[in-house]
Protein backbone atom coordinates (compact mmCIF):
# COMPACT_ATOMS: atom_id res chain seq x y z
CA UNK A 1 0.00 0.00 0.00
CA UNK A 2 1.11 3.47 -0.83
CA UNK A 3 1.16 6.33 1.71
CA UNK A 4 -1.43 9.65 0.85
CA UNK A 5 0.40 12.33 -0.26
CA UNK A 6 -2.37 14.43 -0.51
CA UNK A 7 -5.98 15.09 0.56
CA UNK A 8 -8.91 17.06 -0.83
CA UNK A 9 -11.90 18.27 0.77
CA UNK A 10 -14.83 19.40 -1.62
CA UNK A 11 -17.80 21.21 -0.82
CA UNK A 12 -20.79 21.32 -3.22
CA UNK A 13 -20.42 25.31 -3.28
CA UNK A 14 -17.69 27.61 -3.97
CA UNK A 15 -18.30 29.43 -0.78
CA UNK A 16 -15.52 28.02 1.03
CA UNK A 17 -12.30 29.85 2.09
CA UNK A 18 -9.09 28.86 0.52
CA UNK A 19 -6.99 26.18 2.26
CA UNK A 20 -3.46 24.60 1.04
CA UNK A 21 -1.33 23.40 4.37
CA UNK A 22 0.77 20.74 4.92
CA UNK A 23 -0.38 18.72 8.05
CA UNK A 24 2.79 16.46 8.45
CA UNK A 25 3.90 14.75 5.32
CA UNK A 26 0.65 15.60 3.32
CA UNK A 27 -0.43 18.47 1.84
CA UNK A 28 -4.34 19.04 2.52
CA UNK A 29 -6.46 21.49 0.47
CA UNK A 30 -10.09 22.61 0.04
CA UNK A 31 -12.26 23.59 -2.85
CA UNK A 32 -16.02 24.06 -3.87
CA UNK A 33 -17.57 22.13 -6.46
CA UNK A 34 -20.41 24.85 -7.06
CA UNK A 35 -23.69 22.82 -8.00
CA UNK A 36 -26.00 25.84 -8.38
CA UNK A 37 -23.78 26.84 -11.84
CA UNK A 38 -22.94 24.82 -14.96
CA UNK A 39 -21.78 21.96 -13.89
CA UNK A 40 -19.69 21.83 -17.22
CA UNK A 41 -17.67 25.35 -15.92
CA UNK A 42 -17.71 24.04 -12.42
CA UNK A 43 -16.36 20.67 -13.13
CA UNK A 44 -13.64 22.51 -15.20
CA UNK A 45 -12.60 25.01 -13.09
CA UNK A 46 -12.35 22.41 -9.88
CA UNK A 47 -9.86 20.33 -12.18
CA UNK A 48 -8.00 23.62 -12.82
CA UNK A 49 -7.46 24.14 -9.34
CA UNK A 50 -6.55 20.38 -8.57
CA UNK A 51 -4.37 20.13 -10.72
CA UNK A 52 -2.34 24.08 -10.21
CA UNK A 53 -3.72 24.76 -13.76
CA UNK A 54 -0.32 22.50 -14.57
CA UNK A 55 -1.57 19.38 -15.58
CA UNK A 56 -5.04 19.30 -17.37
CA UNK A 57 -5.53 20.29 -20.12
CA UNK A 58 -9.55 21.39 -21.24
CA UNK A 59 -10.95 20.13 -24.21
Amino acid sequence: MKACKEAVLLYPTEDVGGFDENVGDIRMRRFGFDLAKDMKNSGRVLLEKLFDNHHYQSK
